[in-house]
């Protein structure tokens, strides 16, 4: 049997961390002296709290550790490790690109490069989150030249600018801003377009794409997530048979409102850039991240 302060010792835990496994059932002690209330811990004990902190490591929320703690179902196991798999490789892939733009600003600096800027164009409705766009849109090398807070105001601004990269709001309190986006692209074919929204449904990523956006990123969202989106090389469109065949499929009801995840987004629009079809590996694998990420 080991006393708390042991187990801390040999787990690296604080022992207030111990304490709070035992407040929320992940963790319960072999024996409590009724005389002064120590707490006494097994080897199993041990082993349970080593593999909380190795599934903590692959990046498991405390609620799942808890499901798989108490799930005796290989198969259900198997499904949320393979899940989890996917997605680390997916963070990982972002990961790789959001260093190579990283390295890119670096050598820029470092050469004391007099690269022009992309002049950019931030519509959104939040103050806030056109300031925080701009400082780091900034500090990425970009300029941004105008700023709206409403759809038509954007687009008044986008015909007198000369803007490369437009960011777009959808909830804008005038105007749809996927009517926006279609609009700009009207006028505009080599426009690099991102659509940002904290409600990323895939009808509503499917629209934004139809309308002529290159990139999807779901709020909150880190600079890094933007920036990519920003640099990524401009798409010739996404595949229209595609995307209808995503609005038609049945498995589109049972996720109406689901937001996903910007993996799970990135995965969307890979299925559409690539002209994925029912049946096909990565189309029906992107349902499949869908449905494990349904609550």
């Amino acid at each position: 049997m080991y006393k708390i302060g042991e187990l801390s010792e040999m787990t690296g835990l604080q022992t207030d961390t111990i304490r709070y496994y035992e407040k929320i059932d992940l963790l319960k002690p072999s024996r409590v002296d009724p005389n002064n209330g120590y707490r006494y811990y097994s080897n199993d004990n041990a082993k349970r709290l080593f593999a909380i902190i190795e599934w903590k490591k692959y990046g498991f929320s405390l609620d799942t550790i808890r499901e798989l703690m108490q799930c005796t179902d290989n198969e259900r196991l198997r499904e949320v490790f393979g899940h989890k798999l996917k997605q680390l490789d997916m963070e990982r892939n972002q990961l790789d690109k959001t260093m190579r733009i990283l390295q890119q600003r670096f050598n820029a600096m470092m050469e004391d490069s007099t690269m022009g800027r992309n002049r950019v164009l931030l519509i959104d409705d939040s103050a806030f989150m056109r300031m925080m766009q701009t400082d780091g849109l900034n500090k990425h090398g970009y300029e941004v030249v105008g700023e709206a807070e409403e759809g038509e105001a954007g687009i008044k601004q986008f015909e007198t600018l000369s803007s490369d990269l437009v960011v777009i709001d959808i909830g804008l309190p005038d105007m749809d801003g996927v009517a926006v986006a279609r609009t700009i692209r009207e006028m505009d074919k080599g426009v690099h377009i991102v659509m940002c929204s904290a409600r990323g449904h895939i009808s509503q990523i499917v629209a934004s794409l139809q309308a002529g956006a290159d990139e999807f990123v779901v709020k909150p969202f880190q600079m890094e997530t933007l920036v990519a989106a920003a640099e990524r090389e401009q798409r010739d469109g996404y595949e229209e048979s595609t995307m209808s065949a995503l609005l038609a499929d049945r498995r589109i009801a049972e996720n109406v409102n689901h937001v996903l995840s910007q993996p799970v987004i990135d995965a969307l629009l890979h299925v559409c850039r690539e002209g994925f079809r029912p049946g096909d590996d990565a189309y029906e694998s992107f349902w499949n991240d869908v449905s494990i990420m349904t609550p």
